[in-house]
This record gives structure tokens, sequence and C-alpha cells, in this order.
């Protein structure tokens, strides 16, 4: 259901990540966590730059974010387009109705 309480613990918990990452430079705080394939062979995963490219997309900064890492960029349009999606598909189910 749309209203049951757990929705609502999730989008508590999705809005404090997002205040995080906007109010604290994951480059610069050490409490984030690193990356343990970077810090033990010094290669970037697949994975690597996704919390500065966060950062800098709440910031809008998105070449910034493209050059951190494009792939979570591309992700992040992708998944908004679907969002986007299934919205427009339950309203039209609920106009059938």
């Amino acid at each position: 259901q749309i209203n049951s309480p757990v929705n609502y613990i999730f989008l508590v918990i999705f809005l404090a990540v997002i205040l995080i990452y906007y109010f604290f430079d994951p480059s610069k705080s050490a409490w984030f966590p690193k990356c343990p394939l970077r810090e033990l062979t010094g290669y970037e995963c697949a994975g690597c730059g996704v919390q500065r490219s966060f950062h800098a997309i709440l910031h809008l900064r998105f070449v910034e974010a493209f050059r951190y890492n494009a792939l979570f960029v591309f992700s992040i349009f992708y998944f908004l387009f679907l969002i986007i999606l299934s919205i427009i598909n339950l309203s039209e189910a609920r106009k059938r109705r």
C-alpha cells in the first residue's frame, strides 16, 4: 500500500541521506566509507566516485558528477525516467476505474 508506515520510514531515510550528501563532501569527510578495492590495490572499481558524483549532482554540477562516475549519472536519469513512467501508468490505470 502507498500509505503504509514502512514507506514513510523509507522516505525519511532517503531524505536524511540526501541531506547528509548535500551538506558534507565525501571527498573531504573522513566518515564516508572508502572503496576497499581502491584501498587495497589502488585501482578504481566501477562504483568508485559514486559518492562524490552524488554530492556534485545535488549541487547541480553535472559535468563534475560525470567526471567522477559517468555510469552513475546515466543511471540516475534512467531511474528518474522509470519513476516518471510508473507514475504515468498508475494515473492512467486509476482513470480507467
